[in-house]
């Protein structure tokens, strides 16, 4: 064998090589794609399972915490309760007077007089009750602060309307 001889032989080594290596690839890196697209999938599906996971758990801490929420002390149910009697026994005068006393946090006597509601103000001071929802700091008169939540729970409550009613 020649020198050109072996050239040549080599040339053509080096093509079929060539060529054999590009289709072996040709088929192998569609093989390939395959595969790495399948591990992308089934990365994106483990996160999406993840989150879905962790937002099923916030939606149950959610809804635990809101039924926390709902729930009340037995004291202040009781309380509630004594207010609720107290109110509803009450004239509609009384109750307006209550309301609007409520709503404005306080007033001296001429300011009542002068809103016109002496009439139910004097029904809610006359009586003493167990539960005073009235009381007297100085020359104002105010809603009992122990009663306040419980009062507005009663007065305001969500069955209700959500303004005060005018007067």
């Amino acid at each position: 064998m020649n020198a050109g001889d072996v050239v040549v032989n080599a040339a053509s080594g080096c093509a079929l090589a060539f060529a054999g290596s590009w289709l072996i690839s040709l088929f192998r890196s569609v093989k390939l794609l395959d595969d790495d697209r399948v591990v992308e999938i089934r990365a994106e599906e483990h996160a999406r399972n993840i989150s879905t996971r962790q937002s099923d758990d916030k939606d149950k801490q959610i809804a635990r915490l809101q039924e926390a929420l709902a729930k009340r002390h037995p004291h202040d149910e009781e309380l509630e309760a004594k207010v609720r009697a107290r109110v509803d026994g009450l004239s509609e005068a009384g109750q307006q007077a209550l309301r609007w006393l409520f709503d404005t946090s306080g007033a001296e006597l001429g300011t009542i007089i002068a809103a016109g509601k002496r009439g139910g103000f004097n029904e809610l001071i006359s009586t003493v009750t167990p539960v005073q929802l009235v009381i007297c700091t100085g020359r104002i008169f105010r809603i009992n602060p122990r009663l306040g939540p419980a009062l507005r729970n009663v007065l305001y409550s969500p069955d209700g309307p959500v303004t005060p009613s005018p007067g």
